[in-house]
């Protein structure tokens, strides 16, 4: 019983670790994208030729 201890001492910290990381990663990537769709909508709506102005 007292090597199971440490092993899941360590086992925990590792998951804590991984899952801070894990949260982090799924942040940032959920931020570029909308970053990106954001971005991507206003040049649209920048660039597309409206009927009722004249030009662009």
């Amino acid at each position: 019983m007292h090597l199971v201890t440490p092993a899941a001492r360590g086992l925990r910290t590792l998951f804590e670790a991984g899952s801070d990381r894990f949260w982090f990663a799924l942040a940032v990537a959920s931020g570029l994208l909308l970053a990106s769709w954001l971005g991507d909508m206003a040049l649209r709506h920048l660039l597309t030729p409206n009927p009722g102005y004249l030009g662009y």
